[in-house]
């Protein structure tokens, strides 16, 4: 996907290179789901839901959750921030009913992939919060 300035020419780089509307949307739709997906490998992972399987993880174990957080937390961050570009794609193609449509189900989709993952980093630092405060609570009990 590249950036064009408009000018006579851009009509025929398109063509010769077989670029269209269509297909710019189809390999953002790709490049969204691939995130969508790897979000989700990220959201499965033993790490990122340490707290809910662990009571006591290892220092190891809090460090790699705390990997994954932040892989996770940016991925949302930047999914996010491609909202402004499929808003301005929208405004280019605003004649054109199918794509902006197709760019609709995009954000749509962004929307809810975003909300699952905010979710899922929530829960996350609910459990880490808990293990603190437990902590917090033995070493008071022990003193």
């Amino acid at each position: 996907i590249l950036i064009e300035n408009n000018d006579l020419l851009q009509g025929i780089r398109r063509y010769i290179n077989s670029e269209s509307r269509e297909k710019s949307v189809e390999m953002i739709e790709k490049i969204l789901d691939k995130s969508f997906e790897y979000a989700k490998n990220c959201m499965n992972s033993t790490f990122i839901n340490l707290y809910s399987i662990k009571q006591n993880p290892t220092k190891h174990e809090i460090e790699q959750h705390f990997r994954e957080y932040t892989k996770l937390k940016n991925l949302s961050i930047e999914i996010s921030n491609s909202k402004k570009g499929l808003e301005n794609l929208k405004k280019t193609y605003k004649d054109d009913i199918t794509i902006v449509s197709q760019i609709e189900v995009l954000l749509h989709k962004i929307d809810t992939n975003i909300s699952e993952i905010e979710k899922k980093l929530e829960v996350s630092v609910v459990g880490y919060n808990n293990l603190v405060d437990n902590s917090c609570r033995n070493n008071i009990n022990n003193v």
